[in-house]
């Protein structure tokens, strides 16, 4: 993915605060000698904060009502409105750039959910 990249011309590279996306850019990162911004609204979704026993189940009936919210959670429109809000700032900070960033499986699927006829859960 690393050569992939600099092939693109990346200017500059963002990551979500946790560590498993930080390490996939950090080849991308060492080849171009380009430095990983932290960005926290890059973060993965949190479901909720109390344990799931069918968690498959409480995912799918989410991307279902992306206004249902559990117990300590972020429910799907939030955090689709926080990614966008993410790759705005992003492009805002860096206009006519190109920029990679490493955000999560449910953050992503997120936004993939708003397209037309794009089922974000099967993503």
């Amino acid at each position: 993915m690393a050569s992939f990249l600099e092939a693109q011309g990346i200017d500059h590279i963002y990551a979500s605060p946790f560590l498993r996306a930080q390490q996939t850019l950090a080849p991308t990162a060492d080849l171009m000698g380009h430095t990983t911004h932290i960005l926290d609204d890059l973060r993965e979704r949190r479901l909720a904060d109390i344990l799931i026993d069918d968690f498959v189940s409480a995912l799918r009936d989410s991307f279902a009502d992306d206004t249902l919210r559990l117990p300590g959670g972020e429910t799907l429109a939030e955090c689709r409105t926080r990614i966008k809000g993410a790759i705005e700032q992003m492009s805002a900070a860096h206009e006519g750039q190109s920029i990679a960033a490493c955000s999560h499986g449910a953050a992503i699927a997120s936004l993939i959910s708003d397209l037309d006829d794009v089922d974000g859960f099967g993503f």
